[in-house]
């Protein structure tokens, strides 16, 4: 009887530890293979954060591809802003037809008679102020004694002093050549200058003789001879130095 109940026993837990055997194999295998993922989880996280991640990128990416274009775009169509202009290239002959031309349209503002420059005592004072200006361009000086000159005795040296002198139309005195006859001026060709205060810049020969002329209007010691009613003739010399430099003086004869 002892017997049979001490094998009744052990076979009791025999099959205890069977059953606990399998409920634990269950509990650790069985569970992985038959989860449900968590769906809201994953497109939440893994599935729609990741979307968002890649569509932030390639938003970035065009964002700035753009922005590389449109600086390329830009900088190809871009128009440089010119800030020198040799001196060779300026005609020194042009800037005087456009600095006559310019004294001429002011006078025709003022009902003046605009000066002739088609007679051979013209071309002789065309010849005696170019040296004027040439003068003052290797002295580095804007001067009516360039070379060692005044302008009675430049008017002398060309033989025009007695051709040139004329009779006031007011006064109906004879007016005789001085330095009252003359304008002479500089200024710059073709590079970036202070004037006044600005910022200036002649690139091309009506520029430049644009820059003088209406220097010399502003002048009360030039501006009466470039209105004077009582001459015909105004010649013009101009020189430009290698560096840009402008002289120029006109004359005046009856």
């Amino acid at each position: 009887m002892v017997n049979k109940a001490i094998v009744g026993i052990l076979v009791l837990i025999v099959l205890t530890s069977l059953g606990v055997g399998v409920l634990i194999g269950t509990q650790l295998g069985g569970g992985d293979a038959t989860a449900v993922p968590d769906t809201d989880s994953s497109d939440g996280s893994a599935t729609g954060g990741g979307g968002d991640a890649t569509t932030s990128t390639a938003t970035a990416s065009n964002e700035t591809a753009t922005a590389v274009e449109s600086t390329e775009t830009a900088t190809a169509t871009a128009t440089p802003v010119q800030t020198t202009v040799p001196a060779r290239e300026f005609d020194s002959e042009a800037i005087e037809r456009e600095v006559l031309a310019a004294i001429n349209e002011k006078r025709t503002e003022r009902e003046i008679e605009t000066f002739r420059n088609d007679t051979t005592t013209w071309q002789r004072l065309r010849t005696m102020v170019r040296s004027h200006s040439q003068a003052m361009a290797q002295e580095r000086s804007v001067t009516f004694s360039a070379g060692g000159n005044s302008s009675s005795d430049r008017y002398e040296n060309a033989g025009l002093y007695g051709r040139c002198q004329y009779q006031d139309p007011e006064t109906g005195d004879i007016i005789r050549p001085t330095n009252k006859f003359q304008a002479v001026g500089s200024t710059v060709a073709g590079q970036a200058y202070q004037e006044g205060g600005q910022r200036r810049f002649n690139g091309n020969e009506s520029q430049v003789a644009t820059a003088l002329v209406e220097n010399w209007f502003d002048s009360s010691t030039y501006r009466p001879s470039l209105v004077n009613r009582g001459v015909e003739l105004l010649a013009v010399g101009v020189t430009v130095t290698d560096d840009g430099r402008v002289y120029a003086a006109t004359a005046i004869c009856e």
